[in-house]
């Protein structure tokens, strides 16, 4: 058993914690979060190696957040977890589902008075980066996950 625990260690890759019996673990409320610029902040878990894996972007941004009108190179899903996000007209509230087909322009996205707390689930990592609707083409995202589970690693992990 611990070889097979040693071997899922190695496989997630976690820049931002400890890795224990191959899994790691969080919360909105933790401060190893990376901040942005913009008053947000996040962590990126990467489930599988390349740019084609799914990525899982946790965020949290401030009342008054507002991202422009963009679109993605990949589907993507959002699940709301506390706050409300305006999108283009429409509001979503805490348990509120979106899922967004590649390419198809979006927003601008505007957070509530209380800010917004989402999950957002990217179908690949080369399509999670938003491409401004002025953007000519787009760049493989150079974001390094904050927590990368390979297909290896997640095998037999409990």
């Amino acid at each position: 058993m611990k070889r097979r625990e040693a071997q899922a260690d190695g496989a997630l890759r976690c820049l931002i914690g400890p890795v224990r019996a191959g899994r790691w673990e969080s919360s909105f409320d933790d401060e190893r979060w990376r901040d942005a610029s913009d008053g947000s902040r996040y962590a990126i878990f990467q489930l599988g190696d390349g740019d084609d894996a799914p990525v899982v972007a946790a965020q949290e941004v401030p009342a008054g957040y507002r991202f422009a009108a963009h679109r993605h190179d990949c589907n993507y899903f959002t699940y709301v977890v506390s706050g409300s996000l305006r999108v283009g007209r429409k509001w979503y509230r805490a348990g509120d589902i979106r899922v967004q087909a590649r390419g198809t322009v979006h927003g601008p996205e505007f957070a509530g008075s209380d800010g917004c707390r989402t999950l957002n689930v990217f179908a690949q990592r080369r399509g999670m980066v938003p491409w401004l609707l002025e953007d000519a083409t787009p760049t493989l995202s150079t974001t390094v996950p904050d927590v990368l589970l390979t297909e290896a690693g997640l095998e037999g992990a409990s």
